[in-house]
């Protein structure tokens, strides 16, 4: 489920604390990571061969990902 900000970010990534309710029962809490960002455009170029996300924010660049591939 996408997660989208009411406002503009105040760090490039940080964490908040989500909530989820299963059907068949159970909940979870939990801190999780999120990063706030726009996309790349010119002069920079991305690419990415796995799930990879990259994401900048003025002059802090960020990428999130995981796996034995990263």
């Amino acid at each position: 489920m996408p997660v989208s900000l009411a406002g503009a970010p105040t760090e490039l990534v940080g964490r908040v604390v989500a909530a989820a309710a299963y059907a068949g029962g159970g909940k979870v809490v939990a801190p999780v990571r999120r990063m706030a960002a726009a996309g790349f455009g010119d002069p920079s170029r991305t690419v990415s061969c796995n799930d990879a996300v990259f994401g900048r924010a003025g002059d802090e660049i960020a990428v999130e990902g995981a796996g034995a591939d990263l």
